[in-house]
């Protein structure tokens, strides 16, 4: 899976980083489809140093290049909330 998600960094123009990869691990293993927030919560366990910036950037980064897709959820609160769906590499 690694050797994947290496690739399709590099076929997208992106580099190969641990937060990077991280996130797209945290992605993959979600059934819940969280939004960037959730994401972060999440990371900040295994990585105390993340900040939600940077989630929210590299979440966006893997949008924008196809390896997932967001989608906007709306909810009961008619709020509007971008999700993610993994995308297998």
């Amino acid at each position: 899976m690694m050797d994947n998600f290496s690739a399709a960094c590099r076929k997208a123009g992106l580099k190969l980083t641990h937060q990077r990869y991280k996130v797209y691990l945290e992605l993959l293993k979600s059934c819940d489809h969280p939004a960037a927030e959730a994401l972060y919560k999440r990371l900040l366990v295994k990585i105390p140093t993340i900040s939600l910036d940077t989630v929210t950037g590299l979440w966006q980064h893997l949008n924008s290049t196809g390896l997932f897709r967001a989608y906007r959820l709306l909810r009961v609160s008619q709020d509007l909330k971008s999700r993610s769906d993994t995308i297998t590499i």
